[in-house]
Formats: C-alpha cells, sequence, structure tokens
C-alpha cells in the first residue's frame, strides 16, 4: 500500500533547523533601522539604558500608563508613511449591510410581531431557526440601517 498513512505522517514533520532559520527571519528589522540602531547602541549600557536613550520603551506597560518619555523626530524617519494614513470612513458608512432578503424578512416579522422575539423564533417563516436573541440583534441592526428608512417611506 503505498502513500499511506505512515508515509504521509513522516512528511508532515518539521525540520526545526529549518523552523529556526524561519523565525530568525522574521525577527529582523529594516535594513535603514538596524543601521540607526547600530549607530547609537552602546554595548557598555544595558538593554533598558539604550533603549531609553533612543526614546524606545523598554516596558509596554510605561507606554500606556504615561511614563514613557516622548518620541524623537528619528522614530518618525523610521516609521512607514503608510500608517499616517487617516480611514476616510464616516459614521454613516458604518452601518452593517443587510441584504434585501433578510431585510424583507426582519421587516415582515417587525411588523406582525413587533419587539416580541419569542413569537417571531417561533414563527414558520424563521427558516434558518434563528433564536430570540438573534433576532433581537438583526432586528436591531435592521432597525439602525439605511434599509429600516426606506422601506418606512
Amino acid at each position: 500500500m503505498a502513500g499511506g498513512i505512515r508515509s504521509r505522517k513522516s512528511k508532515r514533520k518539521v525540520n526545526p533547523a529549518n523552523y529556526v532559520k524561519k523565525r530568525k527571519n522574521k525577527t529582523k528589522l529594516p535594513p535603514k533601522v538596524m543601521k540607526d540602531v547600530k549607530e547609537k547602541w552602546d554595548h557598555k549600557k544595558s538593554l533598558k539604558q539604550n533603549l531609553q536613550s533612543l526614546n524606545l520603551v523598554y516596558s509596554p506597560d510605561e507606554m500606556l500608563h504615561g511614563t514613557a518619555t516622548e518620541p524623537v523626530a528619528m522614530e518618525e524617519e523610521l516609521i512607514p508613511k503608510a500608517t499616517h494614513k487617516i480611514p476616510k470612513s464616516t459614521p454613516d458608512d458604518k452601518s452593517p449591510h443587510i441584504t434585501p432578503n433578510k431585510a424583507q424578512f426582519i421587516s415582515a416579522m417587525i411588523s406582525d410581531h413587533q419587539d416580541n422575539y419569542e413569537k417571531m423564533a417561533r414563527d414558520k417563516r424563521n427558516i434558518y431557526q434563528l433564536s430570540a436573541g438573534q433576532l433581537r440583534k438583526q432586528c436591531l441592526q435592521f432597525i439602525g440601517s439605511k434599509q429600516f428608512l426606506q422601506t418606512k417611506e
């Protein structure tokens, strides 16, 4: 029997040496960052002292609690320009999209049962067997969406 389970299991094994090499490659910094850090790194200082002299945070907790020093211009140069983009979405765009079929189903349920979600869950038109909680969530999403305003007009 060629291609049995034993041969498949042996193919799945990972060579630990290759795994370590891949992990090391992922942790490397970009060349420009490495160059700047190497120039300013002092081997006589500890890791924490070096990071503070580079105005980098040693502990993420320091950054969260505001005890870290202010960043300098060097860090801004190292940050790629793409991270400075501001999203152009507005609050109107954030309303969830509801498909026309779902909107029709939910509007029919609301017109028949108002806010009685238990009756909606037991309705024969509830072919997806949604629970009362799921129906409540979908009804609230529908009421907050643009389609609800269109159905009211």
